[in-house]
Parts: structure tokens; C-alpha cells; sequence
């Protein structure tokens, strides 16, 4: 996901672990990043890997055929909830690493001399992946590509299929969403809209657009964000922060010196462009997980704005 991506700190640190734990092969790594379908890898893995690049594109291009060629391969619903979840994730990660223009050092020695302290921390978790709920089988045909509860809408239905994953997720959305900070929680909710706008996800940009009209006290700003921010009724120090954010929702690396000087000079803190950059980069992430694992965005009813509007108070 990070070559996809073209983040180098990223696909250098996690292409050292993965080869450390290849027992040093790092000709397999470099075949998988130049074209993983003719890289010595099991069937099963190539089938994961067609399904987190097209992620990587937007989960929208996740097919039902996708899944069922994985599956015929031996994929299990967590490994397949896991392999969307991390390539999801890494689109997260990547923007932030981008977004923010953070140092990423060009020496591959370096990336090398940290991947066996990595390597060694991740097989710890091995046997743990490789017990509980691998084993699980769809026992009945669902909407979603795997077995996600079918009440709950939009990722609420993945958080609630892996609460291990799910833990960390909201509460990096608790915090960037609800806990005190310079920006009001209404700005805050307006960026996440924005951006879901952007990821053309209706579960996510209805029910925080609801969520940001009940901190606004209105839907119509909502609306005029969506459709043109720069000439919505808010404060010129949203308006360039909403400029970052909207780069960071197409590529990190598009974010300028500029943008940043311009979002500095309307009042904006290090921290608030910080935050827009992470809320940016994690409604990308939170988008292309579900809208990976449930096609057709079933979550169109009309609970949604009932359900946002009570969010000033609640934690995803």
C-alpha cells in the first residue's frame, strides 16, 4: 500500500520488517511492489493483495468476485477484513506522513537497521492471528462482502465485526472529533464531512454532516461546504484549513508550503493543522474500510440524521 501510495518512509520501514521476516529476502519485497501476481507468494496472498490495491483506489472497487476468489483460495473473513482494514489504514498513514511533510530519510541503512526490533515485536503477535476467529465461514448470504451484523450501519457494522481493531480507531476519532481543542467541535465535524464528501461516502458525510448541523444549529452550512467552501459562511481560517484537508484527501504530497503559510496567516495553530491533516487522513481510511467490506453503501435510510444529530456527545 505505501509503494501504491508512494510514501517512502513507510514502504522502506515496512518493506526492512517484512524482509527481516522473510529471513533478509528482499528481492521478494522488491517483486511484490514491481508486480505482486508474478512474486513467489501463496495464491491466497495475491488474492488479499488485488483486494487492498483496489482499496487503495477506493473502496468502491472492491467486487463480490474480489471476495469470492479469495475466499476459494482459503481466505477467511478476518483475513479479508484485515487486509482491507490495513491497506485502509496505510492510506491513513501515508497522508499523515505526507500531509504533515515529515522528514524521511533516504538511506535504506537506516530502514534496515530498524527492521529487526520490528520483526521481533511483530512475531509476537503471530500465534494470536493465526487462532480465534481465522477459522470463521459465512453462514449465510449477506450483503456485505463478509459477515458484518446487519443493524448496524456504515463502519459501526466493522467496528462491531473486530473490536480489537475497532478500540483504537474510535478513539483516535474521540479525540480528534470530541475532546477540547481550539477548533470548535462543529469545525471539526465540517472537515470530516468535507472530506467524506470528497470520498463520496454517504454513511460518513450524512451522518457527520448531521452531527456538524446539530453543533451549527443548520444544515445549510453543511451544504455550502460540500458544494463550494470557499464561499460558505465560515471563518477564513476553515476555509484554508479545509484547503489542506482537501489535499491530504487526494495525496499528502499535494500539500504546499503555501497552503500551510495561508492556513498560519488566517490564525490557524500547529496543532489545528496537525488535527485537520489526521482527521483528513483518517476519514480516508475509516471511508475505504467500509465501503470496501459493504457494497452499494447500504446504509442509506433514513436513521442516519437521527442517529448523527446525537453525536455531539457520543463517541463513534
Amino acid at each position: 500500500m505505501s509503494y501504491l501510495n508512494d510514501c517512502h518512509y513507510c514502504q522502506s520501514i515496512h518493506g526492512a520488517i517484512a524482509a527481516a521476516h522473510l529471513d533478509g529476502d528482499e528481492e521478494l519485497v522488491r517483486r511484490v511492489k514491481a508486480d505482486f501476481q508474478y512474486a513467489d507468494i501463496s495464491e491466497k496472498m495475491k488474492a488479499l493483495l488485488i483486494i487492498a490495491s483496489k482499496v487503495q483506489r477506493g473502496g468502491k472497487h472492491v467486487t463480490t468476485e474480489d471476495m469470492t476468489h479469495a475466499r476459494s483460495l482459503g481466505a477467511s473473513d478476518v483475513e479479508i477484513h484485515d487486509a482491507v482494514l490495513i491497506a485502509a489504514a496505510f492510506c491513513m498513514y501515508n497522508r499523515y506522513v505526507d500531509g504533515l511533510a515529515t522528514v524521511q530519510p533516504r538511506d535504506e541503512a537506516m530502514y534496515r537497521e530498524r527492521q529487526d526490533g520490528g520483526a521481533r515485536r511483530l512475531r509476537k503477535c503471530e500465534q494470536n492471528l493465526s487462532s480465534g476467529r481465522a477459522g470463521e465461514t459465512l453462514r449465510r448470504e449477506l450483503i456485505a462482502h463478509i459477515a458484518l451484523p446487519e443493524d448496524l450501519p456504515g463502519i459501526s457494522g466493522a467496528f462491531a465485526f473486530r473490536s480489537e481493531t475497532a478500540k483504537p480507531m474510535r478513539e483516535l476519532a474521540h479525540i480528534l472529533l470530541h475532546e477540547i481543542n481550539s477548533l470548535t467541535p462543529g469545525e471539526r465535524e465540517l472537515i470530516a464531512t468535507f472530506v467524506s464528501s470528497q470520498n463520496d461516502c454517504y454513511f460518513c458525510q450524512t451522518s457527520h454532516g448531521a452531527a456538524a448541523a446539530s453543533h451549527l444549529g443548520g444544515d445549510e452550512v453543511v451544504r455550502r461546504v460540500k458544494t463550494d467552501y470557499e464561499s460558505a459562511p465560515v471563518s477564513p481560517k476553515l476555509k484554508a484549513l479545509l484547503a489542506i484537508a482537501g489535499k491530504v484527501q487526494r495525496d499528502g504530497k499535494l500539500v504546499t508550503a503555501e497552503d500551510v503559510e495561508r492556513a498560519k496567516r488566517e490564525g490557524a495553530s500547529d496543532v489545528e493543522i496537525h488535527d485537520t491533516v489526521l482527521i483528513a487522513a483518517a476519514s480516508a481510511c475509516t471511508t475505504v474500510t467500509w465501503t470496501a467490506l459493504i457494497p452499494g453503501n447500504r446504509a442509506k435510510m433514513a436513521c442516519i440524521r437521527k442517529w448523527g444529530s446525537t453525536w455531539p456527545n457520543m463517541v463513534i
